[in-house]
């Protein structure tokens, strides 16, 4: 009986470490899925420093959001954000109805230039949508997209 007690105290005393190891680690994760899918999707580097699901709290931050410009423009960036506050749980991102009650974007750069006769946001939609079309009409997969308050 006394072997039983101490095997589900380990199993126990490891769950409890990799629930914990999780918790610190889902931050990352959100990061390094932000800048793939994020590049991927506009086809320019995109990236974070540091973001922040505030699991716990009704909030999530992102800090220096940066979207790269496309080759050939002056600027390095198309936009650039210092930190980005979303009002809101996580779970509310899961849904394919995004509420969000306030969004505040802090020290906002925005960078329209023109280069070789193309804008670079014209690029960088154009890759979007390329991305995101889908051939057939089926709006079962739509998500929509509420920002009450936005707060630059």
């Amino acid at each position: 009986m006394r072997k039983l007690g101490s095997i589900s105290m380990i199993v126990l005393a490891v769950l409890l470490v990799l629930v914990i190891a999780l918790y610190l680690s889902v931050d990352l994760i959100a990061k390094s899925m932000i800048s793939s899918a994020g590049s991927k999707i506009m086809g320019v580097d995109t990236s974070v420093t540091s973001i922040d699901l505030g699991i716990f709290r009704r909030s999530t931050t992102i800090n220096d959001l940066e979207v790269s410009n496309p080759p050939g423009y002056q600027h390095d960036h198309l936009l650039a954000v210092d930190e980005i506050y979303i009002e809101g749980r996580v779970g509310t991102f899961l849904s394919s109805s995004i509420d969000i009650p306030v969004l505040t974007l802090t020290g906002f750069d925005f960078d329209v230039e023109e280069a070789n006769g193309k804008m670079n946001v014209t690029e960088v939609v154009e890759h979007i949508t390329s991305q995101l079309s889908s051939t057939d009409d089926d709006d079962e997969d739509s998500i929509s997209l509420n920002i009450q308050r936005l707060e630059i």
